[in-house]
């Protein structure tokens, strides 16, 4: 978790990565959160803090053999942020790589 105070008092950004080897997440980078494989190309990060505001999100996925699966935020509630992986034809599917995440979050109303 790292302040933004540059960009605004009140804003946090909570980052990290994990392995998505078939489905399965490991090799966590990053405190703040945990992760989960909530079916076929679908991972939840769980923010281990509740924030005033969620502000937005972007997602990647990185693998060292070619492979043409993609990330995307699928929505975000209660905490929990839904992250679909799908391939080059929009159908969910689980790879063998890494997601990385940053989500920003306002602290406080003000």
């Amino acid at each position: 978790m790292f302040d933004l105070s540059a960009l605004a008092k009140d804003m946090i950004l909570v980052s990290g990565s994990f392995t998505a080897i078939n489905g399965t997440p490991a090799t966590v980078k990053g405190v703040g959160f945990t992760a989960a494989h909530a079916g076929t190309g679908l991972y939840s990060v769980t923010f281990d803090h509740v924030y005033y505001a969620f502000v937005g999100a972007f997602v990647t996925y990185e693998q060292t053999a070619a492979a043409a699966l993609f990330a995307q935020v699928k929505s975000y509630a209660s905490s929990v942020l839904s992250i679909d992986l799908v391939n080059a034809s929009g159908n969910a599917a689980d790879g063998a790589g890494r997601l990385n995440f940053v989500a920003v979050f306002k602290r406080t109303s003000a």
